[in-house]
């Protein structure tokens, strides 16, 4: 199965925000660090943002004449 860039995106971007509201209980709680969970929603947005530089790398590039 072959799964898009902008499919893959879509996801990554849902889980930044799950990660978001999930990981606040956890923290407050003590089963998860606050650095622990900033570096956790850090690199899922470092694949966001990855994943759309790969995007944008696909599209046509539009001549200037």
């Amino acid at each position: 199965m072959t799964i898009s860039l902008e499919r893959q995106l879509a996801c990554a971007k849902r889980e930044i925000a799950l990660r978001q509201r999930v990981y606040i209980p956890f923290v407050l709680s003590g089963k998860m660090s606050q650095e622990k969970a900033d570096e956790e929603i850090a690199a899922m947005q470092a694949i966001a943002h990855t994943l759309t530089v790969l995007i944008d790398a696909q599209k046509p590039q539009q001549s200037l004449f």
